[in-house]
């Protein structure tokens, strides 16, 4: 998995001009991904329970802990992360398909507030 945008964005540049393909003609090609996002109402007393309850459900899943924390699902992944500034959680998601980024933040919604209630 590539974390450094920048450094994609090189390696595309890189391989369209190899290849002597119009950028254009060439993002054509790239698989297409859906993205899903909510933003759930959460306490500052509750941001790190929530954390907390995050990483442990992380784990058995490739996992990654960078500006919260993303699971993923072969392909598809959800990442929670903590607003700095503002009583909330984020939500994102990435999926090959609309309905299923959207399943993973509805699902993830769904955990956050049951967390936030029960503990």
């Amino acid at each position: 998995r590539v974390q450094d945008g920048m450094f994609t964005i090189g390696k595309v540049l890189e391989m369209a001009t190899k290849l002597e393909v119009p950028l254009s003609k060439f993002s054509e090609s790239l698989p297409r991904k859906a993205m899903g996002y909510e933003r759930v109402a959460c306490s500052w007393d509750k941001k790190g329970v929530v954390m907390r309850k995050m990483s442990e459900s992380a784990q058995g899943h490739e996992a990654s802990f960078l500006d919260g924390v993303k699971i993923f699902f072969g392909n598809d992944w959800v990442m929670v992360h903590p607003d700095q500034f503002k009583p909330y959680i984020h939500i994102f998601s990435e999926a090959e398909t609309q309905k299923r980024a959207k399943e993973l933040v509805a699902e993830y919604a769904t955990k956050i507030k049951s967390w936030m209630r029960n503990d």
